[in-house]
């Protein structure tokens, strides 16, 4: 269903309110991408239900794409099951969207002003009584998602990601490839990256293209 290929491409919105243009997904020469700088993916303009607009400051997104196809690479196989054994230990926030206190100007605290009987002008700082001192204040996100945070080892306390083959990701970006993989009714997945360097690796559904960037070890 092409719904599904709209509601995939939520998933890999973003939030910096630095880049305003990778907040939606954009259409560009027949093909919508959405990213987060973390992650992307690629779903041609026929696979999907909605109309999407171009903005000319979204990243040069065809171009990680085109750069990363020309390379070198190696590839590992993944079962979807193993996968999801080891997202299930990642620790779970619900994903707040949340805008900067107009009120405060996002410090969280605001002057009080208090003119006696004698025209003599107080001032007192407090916290700002329209966000409660948070600076910031959460509205109802336009596709509300969950975050998987990184792994908390049971005997170290120590927090690590996961690892398929010599590859190493933070469970939020293994997430979205998990949630591609899972509604594709993939049972195995291939990702294909550069041996021995840091950044991208690709995964292929049909005419469907997911980036994810890796971490170190």
């Amino acid at each position: 269903m092409k719904e599904l290929n709209d509601f995939l491409l939520n998933l890999f919105t973003g939030e910096d309110e630095f880049r305003p243009a990778i907040f939606f997904p954009n259409l560009k020469d027949g093909v919508v991408y959405a990213t987060d700088t973390h992650v992307m993916i690629a779903i041609p303009e026929y696979e999907l239900s909605l109309t999407y607009n171009t903005n000319e400051n979204f990243p040069n997104a065809k171009k990680q794409f085109d750069d990363f196809e020309v390379a070198n690479k190696d590839s590992v196989i993944a079962r979807v099951a193993d996968i999801a054994k080891e997202l299930v230990k990642a620790r779970i926030q619900v994903d707040k969207a949340s805008v900067k206190c107009e009120e405060c100007d996002g410090y969280g605290r605001v002057a009080w002003e208090y003119c006696n009987r004698k025209d003599k002008t107080h001032y007192k700082y407090e916290e700002c009584p329209e966000c409660d001192g948070e600076g910031s204040i959460d509205k109802t996100a336009t596709f509300a998602r969950i975050q998987l945070q990184m792994i908390e080892d049971e005997e170290t306390g120590n927090l690590c990601g996961i690892s398929i083959g010599e590859l190493y990701f933070h469970p939020f970006q293994l997430y979205r490839l998990f949630m591609v993989a899972l509604l594709k009714g993939c049972e195995t997945i291939e990702i294909f990256y550069e041996r021995g360097a840091i950044g991208k690796t690709v995964t292929y559904f049909g005419d469907i293209k997911v980036l994810v960037m890796r971490l170190r070890h």
